[in-house]
């Protein structure tokens, strides 16, 4: 176990280089793209290896699949989500800024342009590619409620959206400052994404956690395979608060519930995970799970950057004291406008 902490230290700092690299290159590309031209998708082709670039004019893509018109213009193709790996399409200026200003960390700024670009660009499906782009802006900023709005009108264009990782709920063992009334509406909502959304705000609540609690008991034997995945894994919360703690057993089922999940949900599941280990004491496996959100599962930006900081107090409460410090320096270097980041300058300057 040892061994594997100090393997995903170092692939959590040249990780979070190469997403930053890989970012700033696609951007590249986009400006470099004619506005003239047709859009590009390439598709991997199902049970190959071949790939295939396919030029026209995207009129549909959605989570379930895309559509496009090729040729002279008649001929119209459809392919499942799954095998698109890639997109090329023209953007509008403001488009263009706002992911220039997010790469930039300039969040506020890329919203103000993001939601100029939405109301430019009459495509629906480059409109859900901005929504998205919001979503993931108000996660940088840690601002759930203005997350959870724009996230609602994303699903609600499009309920299967390959965006759903981004769903921003509330993974913390404490109450929120988020706004209560508008999650107890959600609570209401036809939507299982929008019900979702509401009872993991409420879930520890004082006045409306009972309400939550049993509609997250309901989310958790939907027919929807990723609600009930994420709702099960939302009750953990709840049994975290509880005074005899979390059995060995249960730790066990819940580490496969989480390797049996889609891996794009895993991160608020795994946070959960090594906040139980490091509630039994258990820092060697604490703090290797804890590293998971920021290793792999960063678009929850505050959330990655506690999970980042819990297991550096974990490495801490082992005397190591040299991986203890890494951590703290890249929590409060990747994440410095997040309390967590905050919280690791002080305790550096202490060291």
């Amino acid at each position: 176990m040892y061994d594997c902490r100090k393997v995903l230290i170092a692939l959590l700092v040249a990780v979070a280089c190469c997403k930053s690299n890989d970012v700033s290159a696609q951007s590249s590309a986009r400006k470099q793209k004619p506005r003239d031209e047709r859009d590009r998708v390439l598709l991997q082709q199902p049970g190959s290896s071949s790939r295939l670039v396919v030029r026209g004019l995207i009129l549909s893509y959605t989570g379930h699949a895309l559509l496009i018109r090729t040729g002279d213009g008649t001929k119209v193709r459809e392919f499942p989500a799954a095998s698109v790996l890639h997109v090329e399409t023209a953007q509008t200026i403001d488009h263009l800024t706002g992911l220039k200003l997010f790469e930039e960390g300039k969040y506020p700024e890329a919203t103000a342009a993001f939601r100029l670009a939405i109301k430019q660009d009459g495509r629906k499906w480059v409109r859900r590619e901005i929504l998205a782009m919001l979503t993931r802006t108000a996660l940088k900023q840690g601002d759930y409620t203005k997350a959870a709005r724009v996230f609602s009108l994303l699903v609600e264009s499009d309920p299967k959206t390959f965006h759903y990782h981004l769903i921003p709920l509330q993974w913390s063992i404490s109450t929120n400052t988020t706004d209560r009334l508008a999650a107890f509406a959600q609570l209401q909502s036809d939507s299982e994404t929008i019900q979702l959304l509401g009872a993991s705000y409420l879930l520890l609540d004082q006045r409306y956690g009972t309400h939550a609690k049993v509609a997250m008991s309901k989310l958790a034997v939907s027919a929807n395979k990723r609600i009930h995945e994420l709702a099960r894994a939302q009750l953990w919360r709840l049994k975290l608060l509880q005074s005899d703690g979390v059995s060995e057993f249960e730790l066990k089922r819940w580490r496969q519930k989480i390797e049996a999940m889609d891996s794009q949900f895993r991160g608020g599941p795994w946070y959960l995970l090594g906040h139980a280990y490091a509630s039994r004491k258990e820092y060697h496996r604490a703090a290797a799970t804890l590293l998971w959100p920021p290793l792999i599962y960063d678009y929850d930006h505050f959330l990655a950057a506690r999970s980042c900081l819990e297991a550096a107090d974990s490495m801490q409460k082992l005397g190591d004291h040299r991986d203890a410090s890494l951590l703290y320096a890249e929590t409060a270097r990747r994440f410095a406008n997040t309390p967590s980041g905050k919280a690791a300058a002080a305790l550096l300057k202490q060291h």
